[in-house]
Protein backbone atom coordinates (compact mmCIF):
# COMPACT_ATOMS: atom_id res chain seq x y z
CA UNK A 1 0.00 0.00 0.00
CA UNK A 2 1.32 3.10 -1.13
CA UNK A 3 1.74 6.47 1.32
CA UNK A 4 -0.47 8.50 -0.87
CA UNK A 5 -3.27 5.42 -0.58
CA UNK A 6 -2.71 5.17 3.42
CA UNK A 7 -3.37 8.95 3.67
CA UNK A 8 -6.71 9.31 1.69
CA UNK A 9 -8.63 8.28 4.54
CA UNK A 10 -6.56 11.00 6.58
CA UNK A 11 -7.10 13.74 3.72
CA UNK A 12 -10.53 13.02 3.59
CA UNK A 13 -11.59 13.51 6.69
CA UNK A 14 -9.66 16.75 6.96
CA UNK A 15 -11.66 18.33 4.44
CA UNK A 16 -14.08 19.16 6.60
CA UNK A 17 -12.07 22.32 7.39
CA UNK A 18 -11.44 23.21 3.82
CA UNK A 19 -12.81 26.69 4.13
CA UNK A 20 -10.54 26.98 0.49
CA UNK A 21 -14.13 25.45 -0.68
CA UNK A 22 -15.23 28.73 -1.20
CA UNK A 23 -13.79 29.55 -3.99
CA UNK A 24 -15.33 26.68 -6.04
CA UNK A 25 -18.62 27.59 -4.72
CA UNK A 26 -18.58 24.88 -2.26
CA UNK A 27 -18.42 22.40 -5.35
CA UNK A 28 -17.27 20.00 -2.59
CA UNK A 29 -19.86 20.83 -0.06
CA UNK A 30 -21.82 17.25 0.56
CA UNK A 31 -18.28 15.41 0.39
CA UNK A 32 -16.95 17.86 3.60
CA UNK A 33 -19.93 17.13 5.33
CA UNK A 34 -19.88 13.49 4.76
CA UNK A 35 -16.20 13.64 6.46
CA UNK A 36 -17.85 16.06 9.59
CA UNK A 37 -20.36 13.56 10.28
CA UNK A 38 -17.66 10.84 10.42
CA UNK A 39 -15.72 13.18 12.87
CA UNK A 40 -18.32 14.40 15.38
CA UNK A 41 -18.07 10.61 16.84
CA UNK A 42 -14.05 10.94 18.07
CA UNK A 43 -14.61 14.09 19.17
CA UNK A 44 -17.27 13.41 21.50
CA UNK A 45 -16.01 10.22 22.60
CA UNK A 46 -12.13 10.99 22.90
CA UNK A 47 -12.85 12.17 27.08
CA UNK A 48 -13.78 8.36 27.22
CA UNK A 49 -11.10 6.92 25.23
CA UNK A 50 -8.01 8.52 26.27
CA UNK A 51 -9.40 9.15 30.06
CA UNK A 52 -8.80 12.76 29.80
CA UNK A 53 -12.15 14.57 30.97
CA UNK A 54 -11.48 17.85 29.53
CA UNK A 55 -10.48 16.65 25.84
CA UNK A 56 -14.09 16.41 23.94
CA UNK A 57 -15.33 19.24 25.22
CA UNK A 58 -12.35 20.97 24.48
CA UNK A 59 -12.47 19.82 20.92
CA UNK A 60 -15.82 20.99 20.54
CA UNK A 61 -15.11 24.33 21.90
CA UNK A 62 -12.38 25.02 19.17
CA UNK A 63 -14.82 23.65 16.55
CA UNK A 64 -17.96 25.90 17.79
CA UNK A 65 -16.00 28.20 16.20
CA UNK A 66 -17.13 26.98 12.75
CA UNK A 67 -20.42 26.99 14.50
CA UNK A 68 -20.56 30.70 15.16
CA UNK A 69 -19.25 31.76 11.75
CA UNK A 70 -21.98 29.37 10.45
CA UNK A 71 -24.98 30.09 12.02
CA UNK A 72 -24.23 33.84 13.39
CA UNK A 73 -23.73 35.59 10.15
CA UNK A 74 -26.79 33.38 8.40
CA UNK A 75 -28.97 34.05 11.49
CA UNK A 76 -28.33 37.83 10.71
CA UNK A 77 -29.24 38.34 7.55
CA UNK A 78 -31.96 36.04 6.86
CA UNK A 79 -35.11 38.01 7.86
CA UNK A 80 -33.53 40.09 5.26
CA UNK A 81 -33.44 37.25 2.69
CA UNK A 82 -37.00 36.35 3.23
CA UNK A 83 -38.14 39.67 2.83
CA UNK A 84 -35.58 40.31 -0.41
CA UNK A 85 -36.29 37.03 -2.10
CA UNK A 86 -40.07 36.84 -0.89
CA UNK A 87 -40.92 40.16 -2.49
CA UNK A 88 -38.64 39.90 -5.69
CA UNK A 89 -40.51 36.58 -6.31
CA UNK A 90 -44.08 38.72 -6.50
CA UNK A 91 -43.22 41.48 -8.13
CA UNK A 92 -42.01 39.35 -10.69
CA UNK A 93 -44.62 37.51 -11.68
CA UNK A 94 -48.90 38.18 -11.53
CA UNK A 95 -51.49 38.11 -8.74
CA UNK A 96 -53.47 34.96 -9.66
CA UNK A 97 -50.66 32.80 -10.21
CA UNK A 98 -49.72 33.90 -6.68
CA UNK A 99 -53.48 33.45 -5.36
CA UNK A 100 -53.80 29.65 -6.73
CA UNK A 101 -50.39 28.92 -5.03
CA UNK A 102 -50.87 30.14 -1.66
CA UNK A 103 -53.94 28.91 -1.07
CA UNK A 104 -53.19 25.31 -3.03
CA UNK A 105 -49.57 25.08 -0.32
CA UNK A 106 -51.54 25.81 2.97
CA UNK A 107 -53.91 23.48 1.98
CA UNK A 108 -51.41 20.94 1.30
CA UNK A 109 -49.54 21.88 4.12
CA UNK A 110 -53.04 21.51 6.73
CA UNK A 111 -52.95 18.05 4.44
CA UNK A 112 -49.55 16.63 5.01
CA UNK A 113 -49.45 17.61 8.95
CA UNK A 114 -53.17 15.67 9.81
CA UNK A 115 -50.65 12.78 8.13
CA UNK A 116 -47.83 13.23 9.56
CA UNK A 117 -50.10 13.24 13.21
CA UNK A 118 -51.86 9.74 12.68
CA UNK A 119 -48.58 8.30 11.38
CA UNK A 120 -46.53 9.33 14.55
CA UNK A 121 -49.22 8.58 17.06
CA UNK A 122 -50.41 5.19 15.46
CA UNK A 123 -46.91 3.51 15.24
CA UNK A 124 -46.27 4.67 19.04
CA UNK A 125 -49.51 3.21 19.74
CA UNK A 126 -49.62 0.49 18.33
CA UNK A 127 -45.37 -0.48 19.35
CA UNK A 128 -45.89 1.13 22.93
CA UNK A 129 -42.66 1.59 23.83
CA UNK A 130 -43.84 2.47 27.32
CA UNK A 131 -43.60 -0.85 28.56
CA UNK A 132 -39.90 -1.63 27.61
CA UNK A 133 -38.87 1.84 30.28
CA UNK A 134 -36.48 0.23 32.98
CA UNK A 135 -37.14 -0.24 36.24
CA UNK A 136 -35.94 2.78 37.70
CA UNK A 137 -37.76 4.96 35.00
CA UNK A 138 -41.12 3.10 36.22
CA UNK A 139 -40.79 4.42 39.80
CA UNK A 140 -39.91 7.68 38.42
CA UNK A 141 -43.22 7.62 37.08
CA UNK A 142 -45.52 6.40 40.28
CA UNK A 143 -43.90 8.95 42.35
CA UNK A 144 -45.23 11.46 39.97
CA UNK A 145 -48.49 10.45 39.31
CA UNK A 146 -49.08 10.50 42.92
CA UNK A 147 -49.55 14.30 42.27
CA UNK A 148 -51.46 14.40 39.05
CA UNK A 149 -54.72 16.23 39.25
CA UNK A 150 -57.80 15.81 36.68
CA UNK A 151 -57.75 18.10 33.87
CA UNK A 152 -60.19 21.13 34.45
CA UNK A 153 -62.93 21.53 32.15
CA UNK A 154 -65.57 23.66 32.11
CA UNK A 155 -67.38 26.17 29.54
CA UNK A 156 -64.34 28.76 29.49
CA UNK A 157 -62.83 26.63 27.29
CA UNK A 158 -64.49 27.62 24.16
CA UNK A 159 -63.91 31.60 25.07
CA UNK A 160 -60.12 30.68 25.73
CA UNK A 161 -60.06 29.24 22.76
CA UNK A 162 -61.60 31.83 20.51
CA UNK A 163 -59.01 34.50 22.31
CA UNK A 164 -56.05 32.37 21.26
CA UNK A 165 -57.30 32.52 17.70
CA UNK A 166 -57.79 36.08 17.73
CA UNK A 167 -54.33 36.61 19.80
CA UNK A 168 -52.41 34.17 17.04
CA UNK A 169 -54.00 35.94 14.29
CA UNK A 170 -52.86 39.43 16.16
CA UNK A 171 -49.26 38.48 16.33
CA UNK A 172 -49.02 37.75 12.87
CA UNK A 173 -49.87 41.07 11.93
CA UNK A 174 -46.77 43.68 11.77
CA UNK A 175 -46.87 46.53 14.26
CA UNK A 176 -43.43 48.11 14.13
CA UNK A 177 -41.45 47.02 11.04
CA UNK A 178 -38.25 47.30 12.69
CA UNK A 179 -38.95 45.61 15.96
CA UNK A 180 -40.05 42.44 13.71
CA UNK A 181 -36.67 42.49 11.92
CA UNK A 182 -34.97 42.82 14.96
CA UNK A 183 -36.98 39.80 16.85
CA UNK A 184 -36.86 37.71 13.65
CA UNK A 185 -40.67 37.01 13.17
CA UNK A 186 -39.77 35.15 10.08
CA UNK A 187 -43.77 34.65 9.58
CA UNK A 188 -44.75 38.51 10.28
CA UNK A 189 -41.62 39.35 7.88
CA UNK A 190 -42.89 37.54 5.37
CA UNK A 191 -46.37 38.61 5.83
CA UNK A 192 -45.13 41.67 4.82
CA UNK A 193 -42.79 40.74 2.25
CA UNK A 194 -46.14 39.68 -0.01
CA UNK A 195 -47.64 42.90 0.88
CA UNK A 196 -44.94 44.28 -0.99
CA UNK A 197 -44.91 42.22 -4.07
CA UNK A 198 -48.31 43.00 -4.12
CA UNK A 199 -48.53 46.77 -4.22
CA UNK A 200 -45.28 46.38 -6.68
CA UNK A 201 -47.81 44.17 -9.10
CA UNK A 202 -50.54 47.00 -8.61
CA UNK A 203 -47.77 49.76 -9.34
CA UNK A 204 -47.21 47.85 -12.46
CA UNK A 205 -50.14 47.47 -13.45
CA UNK A 206 -51.79 50.65 -13.05
CA UNK A 207 -48.43 52.12 -14.86
CA UNK A 208 -48.08 49.83 -17.73
CA UNK A 209 -51.67 51.06 -18.87
CA UNK A 210 -51.02 54.87 -19.17
CA UNK A 211 -47.89 56.73 -19.49
CA UNK A 212 -48.78 59.59 -16.77
CA UNK A 213 -47.29 58.24 -14.11
CA UNK A 214 -43.63 57.64 -15.27
CA UNK A 215 -41.79 59.05 -12.25
CA UNK A 216 -43.76 56.32 -10.16
CA UNK A 217 -42.75 53.89 -12.87
CA UNK A 218 -39.31 55.08 -12.88
CA UNK A 219 -39.88 54.59 -8.54
CA UNK A 220 -40.76 51.05 -9.32
CA UNK A 221 -37.87 50.22 -11.41
CA UNK A 222 -35.42 51.50 -9.16
CA UNK A 223 -36.84 49.81 -6.24
CA UNK A 224 -36.47 46.52 -7.70
CA UNK A 225 -33.02 47.62 -9.01
CA UNK A 226 -32.38 47.99 -4.97
CA UNK A 227 -33.59 44.78 -4.10
CA UNK A 228 -31.87 42.80 -6.88
CA UNK A 229 -28.12 44.11 -5.63
CA UNK A 230 -29.21 43.28 -1.63
CA UNK A 231 -30.43 40.11 -2.69
CA UNK A 232 -26.95 39.74 -4.55
CA UNK A 233 -25.43 40.93 -1.30
CA UNK A 234 -26.82 38.43 1.03
CA UNK A 235 -26.51 35.22 -1.03
CA UNK A 236 -22.93 36.00 -1.29
CA UNK A 237 -22.76 36.31 2.42
CA UNK A 238 -24.56 32.92 2.66
CA UNK A 239 -22.14 31.78 0.27
CA UNK A 240 -19.00 32.27 2.23
CA UNK A 241 -21.11 30.88 5.76
CA UNK A 242 -22.02 27.79 4.39
CA UNK A 243 -17.99 27.01 4.10
CA UNK A 244 -18.24 26.64 7.04
CA UNK A 245 -21.01 24.32 7.85
CA UNK A 246 -19.00 21.03 7.98
CA UNK A 247 -16.71 22.81 11.16
CA UNK A 248 -20.71 23.73 12.71
CA UNK A 249 -21.58 19.74 12.18
CA UNK A 250 -18.74 18.23 13.59
CA UNK A 251 -19.38 20.59 17.28
CA UNK A 252 -23.23 20.33 16.94
CA UNK A 253 -23.37 16.95 16.49
CA UNK A 254 -19.95 16.47 18.91
CA UNK A 255 -21.74 18.08 21.53
CA UNK A 256 -25.02 16.35 21.14
CA UNK A 257 -23.23 12.89 21.17
CA UNK A 258 -20.98 14.16 24.37
CA UNK A 259 -23.96 15.61 26.53
CA UNK A 260 -26.55 12.86 26.22
CA UNK A 261 -24.35 9.75 26.52
CA UNK A 262 -24.38 6.36 25.24
CA UNK A 263 -26.51 5.36 28.86
CA UNK A 264 -29.40 7.68 28.16
CA UNK A 265 -29.89 6.44 24.54
CA UNK A 266 -29.13 2.91 25.39
CA UNK A 267 -32.44 3.76 28.80
CA UNK A 268 -34.54 4.86 26.09
CA UNK A 269 -33.60 2.94 23.02
CA UNK A 270 -37.46 1.85 22.56
CA UNK A 271 -38.60 4.97 22.18
CA UNK A 272 -36.09 6.89 20.27
CA UNK A 273 -36.43 3.69 18.00
CA UNK A 274 -39.93 4.14 17.67
CA UNK A 275 -39.54 7.75 16.96
CA UNK A 276 -37.00 7.05 13.92
CA UNK A 277 -38.83 4.26 12.70
CA UNK A 278 -42.14 6.99 12.57
CA UNK A 279 -39.92 9.62 10.73
CA UNK A 280 -38.39 7.00 8.66
CA UNK A 281 -42.05 5.72 7.88
CA UNK A 282 -43.51 9.04 6.92
CA UNK A 283 -40.40 10.62 4.81
CA UNK A 284 -40.17 6.93 3.03
CA UNK A 285 -43.88 5.92 2.81
CA UNK A 286 -45.66 8.86 2.49
CA UNK A 287 -43.08 12.06 0.95
CA UNK A 288 -42.79 8.84 -1.44
CA UNK A 289 -45.87 8.18 -2.53
CA UNK A 290 -46.54 11.75 -2.77
CA UNK A 291 -43.28 12.63 -4.86
CA UNK A 292 -43.70 9.77 -7.53
CA UNK A 293 -47.47 10.40 -8.23
CA UNK A 294 -48.05 13.83 -6.95
CA UNK A 295 -44.58 15.77 -8.14
CA UNK A 296 -44.07 13.13 -10.86
CA UNK A 297 -40.56 12.83 -9.62
CA UNK A 298 -38.14 10.01 -8.68
CA UNK A 299 -38.23 10.15 -4.57
CA UNK A 300 -34.68 8.30 -4.46
CA UNK A 301 -32.96 11.03 -7.38
CA UNK A 302 -34.78 13.63 -5.12
CA UNK A 303 -33.13 12.54 -1.51
CA UNK A 304 -29.75 12.53 -3.57
CA UNK A 305 -30.46 15.98 -4.27
CA UNK A 306 -30.89 17.18 -1.24
CA UNK A 307 -29.08 14.87 1.47
CA UNK A 308 -26.00 17.44 2.32
CA UNK A 309 -29.22 20.05 2.99
CA UNK A 310 -31.12 17.39 4.97
CA UNK A 311 -27.03 16.50 7.08
CA UNK A 312 -26.33 20.27 7.76
CA UNK A 313 -30.35 21.10 9.13
CA UNK A 314 -30.39 18.13 10.78
CA UNK A 315 -27.13 19.48 12.46
CA UNK A 316 -28.35 22.51 13.46
CA UNK A 317 -31.76 21.81 14.57
CA UNK A 318 -33.46 24.46 12.54
CA UNK A 319 -34.90 24.58 9.19
CA UNK A 320 -34.67 28.22 9.64
CA UNK A 321 -31.05 28.40 9.69
CA UNK A 322 -30.69 26.27 6.05
CA UNK A 323 -33.21 28.55 4.47
CA UNK A 324 -30.86 29.81 2.27
CA UNK A 325 -29.46 26.56 1.35
CA UNK A 326 -32.92 25.15 1.02
CA UNK A 327 -33.31 28.23 -1.65
CA UNK A 328 -30.99 27.31 -3.72
CA UNK A 329 -31.38 23.66 -3.23
CA UNK A 330 -34.58 23.76 -4.89
CA UNK A 331 -33.46 25.87 -7.72
CA UNK A 332 -30.72 23.71 -8.47
CA UNK A 333 -32.87 20.73 -8.43
CA UNK A 334 -35.01 22.92 -11.55
CA UNK A 335 -37.71 24.34 -9.30
CA UNK A 336 -38.60 27.70 -10.52
CA UNK A 337 -37.72 30.40 -8.18
CA UNK A 338 -40.82 32.25 -7.05
CA UNK A 339 -41.94 28.46 -6.27
CA UNK A 340 -38.80 27.95 -4.35
CA UNK A 341 -38.61 31.06 -2.55
CA UNK A 342 -42.60 31.14 -1.19
CA UNK A 343 -43.24 27.33 -0.29
CA UNK A 344 -39.54 27.08 1.42
CA UNK A 345 -40.13 30.33 3.34
CA UNK A 346 -43.63 29.53 3.98
CA UNK A 347 -42.68 26.10 4.77
CA UNK A 348 -39.65 26.53 7.49
CA UNK A 349 -42.14 28.25 9.63
CA UNK A 350 -45.45 26.47 9.74
CA UNK A 351 -44.76 23.19 7.73
CA UNK A 352 -43.44 21.14 10.51
CA UNK A 353 -44.11 17.52 9.57
CA UNK A 354 -41.62 16.12 11.45
CA UNK A 355 -42.13 18.49 14.69
CA UNK A 356 -46.12 17.20 14.61
CA UNK A 357 -45.27 13.61 14.05
CA UNK A 358 -43.09 13.76 17.12
CA UNK A 359 -45.03 15.70 18.99
CA UNK A 360 -48.16 13.04 18.95
CA UNK A 361 -45.72 10.37 19.13
CA UNK A 362 -44.29 11.86 22.36
CA UNK A 363 -47.86 12.64 23.63
CA UNK A 364 -49.19 8.79 23.39
CA UNK A 365 -45.62 7.50 25.16
CA UNK A 366 -46.10 9.76 27.88
CA UNK A 367 -49.92 9.15 28.34
CA UNK A 368 -49.49 5.40 28.26
CA UNK A 369 -46.66 6.09 30.62
CA UNK A 370 -48.72 7.35 33.22
CA UNK A 371 -51.73 5.05 32.17
CA UNK A 372 -54.17 7.83 30.53
CA UNK A 373 -56.01 6.43 27.94
CA UNK A 374 -54.76 8.18 24.60
CA UNK A 375 -58.23 8.86 22.86
CA UNK A 376 -57.29 10.43 19.32
CA UNK A 377 -59.40 13.08 20.35
CA UNK A 378 -57.23 13.86 23.02
CA UNK A 379 -53.42 13.28 20.89
CA UNK A 380 -54.94 14.96 17.72
CA UNK A 381 -55.62 17.80 19.95
CA UNK A 382 -52.48 17.97 22.14
CA UNK A 383 -50.34 17.41 18.91
CA UNK A 384 -52.17 20.06 16.90
CA UNK A 385 -51.66 22.63 19.63
CA UNK A 386 -48.59 22.26 19.89
CA UNK A 387 -47.81 22.70 15.81
CA UNK A 388 -49.84 25.98 16.29
CA UNK A 389 -47.92 27.12 18.87
CA UNK A 390 -44.93 26.70 17.06
CA UNK A 391 -45.88 28.47 13.73
CA UNK A 392 -43.35 31.55 13.22
CA UNK A 393 -41.87 30.69 16.23
CA UNK A 394 -37.53 30.90 15.53
CA UNK A 395 -36.61 27.11 14.99
CA UNK A 396 -34.49 26.42 17.93
CA UNK A 397 -33.66 23.46 19.54
CA UNK A 398 -35.96 22.38 22.68
CA UNK A 399 -38.54 24.26 21.97
CA UNK A 400 -40.70 22.04 20.91
CA UNK A 401 -40.68 20.09 24.08
CA UNK A 402 -41.35 23.07 26.12
CA UNK A 403 -44.46 23.86 24.24
CA UNK A 404 -45.29 19.86 24.25
CA UNK A 405 -44.86 19.87 28.08
CA UNK A 406 -47.10 23.16 29.17
CA UNK A 407 -50.06 21.26 26.70
CA UNK A 408 -49.78 17.88 28.21
CA UNK A 409 -50.05 20.14 31.76
CA UNK A 410 -53.94 20.31 30.56
CA UNK A 411 -54.60 16.80 30.82
CA UNK A 412 -53.07 16.28 33.74
CA UNK A 413 -49.50 15.06 33.22
CA UNK A 414 -47.07 16.90 35.32
CA UNK A 415 -44.48 19.37 33.27
CA UNK A 416 -41.58 17.25 35.06
CA UNK A 417 -42.57 14.31 33.35
CA UNK A 418 -40.74 15.95 30.82
CA UNK A 419 -37.36 14.84 31.85
CA UNK A 420 -37.94 11.53 31.43
CA UNK A 421 -37.49 12.00 27.43
CA UNK A 422 -34.91 15.01 28.04
CA UNK A 423 -32.16 13.07 27.90
CA UNK A 424 -32.49 12.09 24.14
CA UNK A 425 -34.79 15.04 22.81
CA UNK A 426 -31.86 16.72 21.45
CA UNK A 427 -30.73 13.73 19.32
CA UNK A 428 -34.30 13.37 18.17
CA UNK A 429 -34.58 17.12 17.25
CA UNK A 430 -32.08 16.92 14.96
CA UNK A 431 -34.27 13.90 13.24
CA UNK A 432 -37.62 15.23 13.24
CA UNK A 433 -35.94 18.86 11.75
CA UNK A 434 -34.51 16.58 8.56
CA UNK A 435 -37.66 15.51 8.12
CA UNK A 436 -39.36 18.91 8.13
CA UNK A 437 -36.52 19.73 5.40
CA UNK A 438 -37.19 17.02 3.78
CA UNK A 439 -41.32 18.21 3.63
CA UNK A 440 -40.70 21.82 2.42
CA UNK A 441 -38.63 20.18 -0.51
CA UNK A 442 -41.64 17.67 -0.96
CA UNK A 443 -44.28 20.28 -1.15
CA UNK A 444 -41.70 22.66 -3.63
CA UNK A 445 -42.03 19.94 -5.69
CA UNK A 446 -45.46 19.64 -6.17
CA UNK A 447 -46.01 23.07 -6.27
CA UNK A 448 -43.44 23.58 -8.92
CA UNK A 449 -45.47 20.94 -11.42
CA UNK A 450 -48.79 23.00 -11.05
CA UNK A 451 -47.10 27.22 -10.33
CA UNK A 452 -43.65 26.44 -11.90
CA UNK A 453 -42.70 29.07 -14.67
CA UNK A 454 -40.81 28.81 -17.64
CA UNK A 455 -37.61 28.18 -16.20
CA UNK A 456 -39.06 24.29 -15.80
CA UNK A 457 -39.32 22.30 -19.41
CA UNK A 458 -43.41 21.93 -19.55
CA UNK A 459 -42.70 18.89 -21.63
CA UNK A 460 -40.85 16.44 -19.68
CA UNK A 461 -41.09 18.55 -16.34
CA UNK A 462 -37.19 18.99 -16.36
CA UNK A 463 -34.95 21.76 -16.00
CA UNK A 464 -34.48 23.74 -19.37
CA UNK A 465 -30.84 22.85 -20.69
CA UNK A 466 -28.10 26.03 -21.26
CA UNK A 467 -28.67 26.31 -24.48
CA UNK A 468 -32.53 26.59 -23.66
CA UNK A 469 -32.31 28.83 -21.55
CA UNK A 470 -30.20 31.40 -23.45
CA UNK A 471 -32.83 31.31 -26.32
CA UNK A 472 -35.45 32.06 -23.76
CA UNK A 473 -33.15 35.13 -22.65
CA UNK A 474 -32.43 36.06 -25.87
CA UNK A 475 -36.50 36.17 -26.96
CA UNK A 476 -37.35 37.94 -24.07
CA UNK A 477 -34.45 40.45 -24.38
CA UNK A 478 -36.09 40.75 -27.99
CA UNK A 479 -39.61 40.97 -26.85
CA UNK A 480 -38.33 44.15 -24.35
CA UNK A 481 -36.94 45.36 -27.51
CA UNK A 482 -40.01 45.35 -29.00
CA UNK A 483 -42.26 47.05 -26.44
CA UNK A 484 -39.46 49.49 -25.38
CA UNK A 485 -39.93 50.91 -29.30
CA UNK A 486 -43.50 50.85 -29.39
CA UNK A 487 -43.63 53.10 -26.21
CA UNK A 488 -41.29 55.31 -28.02
CA UNK A 489 -42.94 55.30 -31.22
CA UNK A 490 -46.13 56.22 -29.50
CA UNK A 491 -44.50 59.41 -27.59
CA UNK A 492 -43.37 60.74 -30.48
CA UNK A 493 -46.54 60.60 -32.45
Amino acid sequence: MSFQTFMKPLWFLLSAFDVRDIKTGNKNLLGRIGAAVLLCFPFALASQWTGIEELSPALIQITGIGTDLFLGPIMVILPALIFVSVTLGIANNDVNTLKGMGSSTLVYFFCTTIVSVTTGALIMYGINPAQWVSPEMQATVQNMAVNITAAPTGAGETTDMFTSVREGIKTLLPTNIVKEFLEKNFLTILIMAVVMGIAMLGIQAETTKTDEDKSAKRGLTTALDILNFCQKIVLFVVKVSMAFSPIAVISIMGNVIYETGLDSILSLGAYTLTIALIMVAHTTGFFSIVLKFVAKQNPLKVFNQIKGLILVGAAASSSSAVMPMAIETAEKRGISKLVSKFVITLGATINMDGTAAYQAAAAVFLLMLFGVDPTFAIVSGIAFQAVLASVGTPGAPGVGLLILGGILAKEGIPIEALALILPVDRLLDMVRTGVNIYGDQVAASVMDRFYGDNETSPENGKPFTAEEIQQQEQASVAKSMMQHNKTLAKQNS
